[in-house]
């Protein structure tokens, strides 16, 4: 009878054994699918982050590049207005000033000239110095949070 209790009791404890191997599987089971589900939350909080950024960049593209057309045009503009007065210099040179001779002959002449005349004509050749805070707009409250 020794044998057969001592073997009910071996098969008692393998069968405990079993049981609790059985409820750490268990455990290992439910702990890695909740690190799983922890990942997969991980994984679309990122995947937003990087959809904001993308937006942002997007908002970015659509801001600068109408500004860059607007600098462009401003810069070409710019040199017409040079070249139209130079060509109005010209043209202003060629007047006779009442009570005097031709205009490129005298003294008063080129005091006018250089007075009225020179300095319209500098300030329409001047270039725009433009700061890149006025044309690129870095308002929070357009480009949303990131």
């Amino acid at each position: 009878m020794k044998d057969i209790s001592s073997s009910l009791t071996e098969i008692n404890q393998q069968t405990k054994s079993n049981v609790d191997n059985a409820e750490k599987g268990n455990e290992l089971a439910s702990n890695t699918a909740q690190q799983l589900e922890e990942m997969a939350t991980a994984s679309k909080e990122q995947a937003q982050g990087v959809q904001q950024i993308n937006n942002g960049l997007e908002q970015n593209d659509q801001v600068t590049q109408p500004n860059t057309a607007s600098a462009e045009e401003s810069a070409s503009a710019a040199e017409e207005l040079a070249s139209q007065s130079q060509q109005l210099k010209a043209l202003i040179s060629r007047f006779k000033l009442k009570g005097n001779g031709s205009s490129g002959g005298n003294g008063h002449d080129k005091a006018l000239e250089t007075q009225y005349i020179e300095p319209v004509a500098a300030k329409i050749a001047e270039k725009p110095k433009v700061d890149p805070k006025e044309v690129i707009d870095l308002d929070n409250k357009k480009f949303g949070k990131f």
